[in-house]
C-alpha cells in the first residue's frame, strides 16, 4: 500500500501498489488532463456571441464570429438600414423596437403609426395604406385597423361564386356576373 496526494484536488489517498496513479478518481484525472480554456472573447459586432474558434494567425486574434464582420454598416450592401421587399413595403433597421422581427427590422408604416399613437402596434392590428402604394408611408396615408376590419375592407363587395346563401336569396345580378366570368362567349 502506498499513500499519495491527488495532484488535482489535493486529497490524500491510500491505494495498493498495483493501482499506482497520480489522481484520486477518474474525474480528477480527466480534469487534470484537460487544457485550460482561454478566457472567452465576445464578438466585435455587438451580438454578444462568444468566439470559440482557434486563432490561425497567432499575431492577429480573431475579433468576430464567422461572417459577423459583414454585419450592419460593414456590409457593402448596407443601405442605411432600409430595405424594400418584393411587394414594395419598406423595412427599417430598429432592433430595439417592440414590433421588430428576428432580424431587427420593422415595417416603416408600422413604425410611423406606432410613433404617432405612442404605443407598439398590437398583433391583431394592421396599418392600411389609403392610396394602396405600399412605400408611401406618410402619416396622412395610413390608417390603423384591426385584422378583421382590414380583411373586410379589402374583400368588400366580393362574393363567393358558389355560395348557397347567394343561390337561396336569389341574387340574380351575382349569378349573371358569375356566368359571364365562367363561360366567356
Amino acid at each position: 500500500m502506498y499513500t499519495f496526494k491527488c495532484k488535482q484536488c489535493g486529497k490524500e489517498v491510500t491505494l495498493p501498489y498495483y493501482k499506482k496513479r497520480s489522481c484520486c478518481s477518474y474525474e480528477c484525472a480527466h480534469a487534470s488532463y484537460k487544457k485550460p480554456l482561454p478566457s472567452p472573447r465576445l464578438c466585435a459586432c455587438g451580438c454578444g456571441a462568444i468566439i470559440i474558434r482557434k486563432n490561425y494567425k497567432k499575431t492577429q486574434p480573431q475579433s468576430f464570429v464567422k461572417n459577423h464582420h459583414l454585419r450592419g454598416k460593414r456590409n457593402p450592401n448596407w443601405n442605411n438600414g432600409r430595405i424594400e421587399t418584393s411587394h414594395g413595403h419598406i423595412f427599417i433597421y430598429k432592433p430595439e423596437h417592440p414590433n421588430a422581427n428576428k432580424a431587427g427590422y420593422v415595417g416603416e408604416h408600422r413604425f410611423v403609426m406606432s410613433e404617432h399613437i405612442g404605443r407598439p402596434i398590437a398583433s391583431n392590428e394592421n396599418v392600411h395604406h389609403i392610396n394602396g402604394i405600399p412605400n408611401d408611408n406618410r402619416l396622412k396615408n395610413l390608417i390603423l385597423m384591426t385584422r378583421s376590419e382590414h380583411t373586410s375592407y379589402h374583400h368588400k363587395g366580393l362574393m363567393k361564386p358558389n355560395s348557397l346563401k347567394n343561390l337561396i336569396h336569389g341574387n340574380n345580378r351575382f349569378i349573371i356576373k358569375a356566368r359571364s366570368l365562367s363561360h366567356p362567349r
